[in-house]
């Protein structure tokens, strides 16, 4: 009955896999292009009761600062129309990070591309919402960034939101689900997702859902918070491991201000449906506060992730 009830869940909601959503990007077009820089620093402040030693000492344990930077894009594609209602659509979601992180071997880690999430879409749009479920799967391509990556800290810029595709050796596939309902004065919106991810001596899977509300303080800006929760478990067979079950969280709140390039109907009046231009339609700055450790809370807790992000993007 619970996976059951799962799955309903997520064919009555969506998402795209890299980044928090705060909007659907294609609303009532066809197909959609977007662009994300985000800029973090993961800070680790020393504590009186940690344990160090000359061997180890707590300068190479814990590192006090690892600043990072993720450039990441994600396509749309409108490929055909099945129904008057409902449409076909191919997704793309790939991202490159360069992040200042040594691993357990002392190796620089730099730069590297994550795993791109390749999905197909089932998608229903109108006016006034927006329903949609996505298949996904994403091929380990950041397993050759790096011979010696430990993991990385850059998905707690987006409250680890796109943490499955920075695993290396490792398959991840998903289910992924939007809804979006578009109203005069607000925007409300919801998606989820289920991602599982078998290794050569371990299998990750993820529970995810966030929530969004976005206020129309005008044609062109639009104010508005996201908020969600990622939980994440991890079975082990490594005779190494100190247990061979573990289970994370993750829980993350994201404000955030859109300026949206204001289309022009054919009667020369300005309205709030989808720009045909393929100039970017919006531009939207946004930062993501983390909850729990190791993210959070941020500016409060031992340690913490701290991002600003800043997005554009078109729809046609």
């Amino acid at each position: 009955m619970v996976r059951f009830t799962l799955t309903l869940a997520l064919w009555l909601f969506a998402s795209t896999a890299h980044a928090q959503l705060t909007r659907d990007a294609v609303g009532n077009g066809r197909s959609a292009l977007e662009s994300q820089l985000t800029v973090g620093e993961y800070l680790e402040r020393p504590s009186p009761d940690r344990l160090c030693s000359a061997t180890m000492p707590c300068d190479v344990l814990f590192p006090r600062d690892v600043p990072f930077v993720t450039l990441q894009f994600r396509l749309a594609q409108h490929v055909t129309q099945l129904a008057p209602d409902l449409a076909l659509e191919f997704d793309l979601d790939a991202a490159l990070v360069a992040e200042r992180f040594y691993t357990s071997r002392g190796d620089w880690q730099g730069f590297w591309a994550g795993s791109p999430w390749l999905g197909l879409s089932l998608a229903s749009r109108a006016r006034a919402q927006t329903l949609r479920i996505s298949l996904g799967i994403a091929p380990p391509v950041a397993g050759t960034r790096h011979a010696s990556l430990d993991f990385s800290v850059s998905p707690g810029g987006t409250g680890a939101w796109n943490e499955w595709l920075t695993l290396r050796e490792a398959v991840a596939v998903g289910l992924l689900g939007l809804g979006e309902w578009r109203h005069d004065h607000f925007d409300v919106g919801a998606d989820a997702a289920l991602v599982i991810a078998p290794g050569a001596d371990a299998v990750s899977g993820w529970a995810a859902a966030g929530v969004w509300l976005t206020g129309h303080l005008s044609d062109e800006v639009d104010l508005g918070a996201r908020l969600q929760g990622v939980v994440r478990f991890t079975h082990t067979d490594s005779p190494f491991a100190l247990e061979s079950d573990s289970t994370a969280g993750h829980a993350a709140l994201t404000p955030f201000v859109r300026y949206s390039l204001p289309p022009v109907s054919p009667r020369g009046e300005f309205s709030r449906a989808p720009s045909p231009s393929p100039v970017p339609a919006f531009i939207e700055l946004k930062t993501t506060f983390g909850f729990l450790a190791p993210d959070g809370p941020v500016f409060l807790s031992e340690r913490y992730t701290a991002s600003l992000a800043l997005a554009a993007g078109t729809n046609w």
